[in-house]
């Protein structure tokens, strides 16, 4: 009895995944890039597992701090390409739905939020669009140093 039920549940959450774009978003970032660059990675889909699940049987890799190293963001400040684009859409809209449910706490929000929509702009290869982005996340990172490792 149990099986079918779990089953019954899986088939619906599913459904839902691929019908409802928040649920899509959400499943999105918790998949990951499919760039090679690990610091995105390693910033919003590890973190959006843990805050997600909140358990350490997550599947995957998974991140329990919500401060960033700030190697890591340098990191992807140096990597983010224009093949970045569509995951952190997806991200920007995920981070959205868990302020909504309240999964996330509303400085994390505001961080992960304004970092994501920032190393958007360094995904175009204009030269204004890059410079606001850079010296948009350096103001980020500056107000936000109880997120920062």
């Amino acid at each position: 009895m149990f099986s079918w039920l779990m089953n019954w549940l899986r088939k619906i959450v599913l459904k839902h995944t691929v019908t409802d774009h928040a649920l899509y978003d959400v499943a999105t970032a918790l998949r990951g890039p499919d760039s090679k660059h690990d610091s995105l990675k390693y910033i919003f889909t590890q973190r959006i597992r843990w805050l997600v699940g909140r358990s350490t049987e997550i599947i995957g890799d998974f991140r329990v701090d919500g401060k960033v190293p700030l190697d890591v963001i340098v990191k992807a400040v140096l990597e983010v390409d224009e093949t970045d684009r569509h995951f952190l859409d997806h991200v920007e809209y995920a981070l959205d739905k868990l302020d909504e449910l309240g999964l996330i706490g509303i400085r994390e929000y505001i961080f992960l939020e304004k970092l994501c929509y920032y190393l958007i702009k360094l995904t175009y290869n204009e030269g204004e669009e890059q410079i606001l982005g850079m010296e948009s996340i350096e103001t980020v990172v500056k107000h936000h140093p109880d997120l920062i490792s």
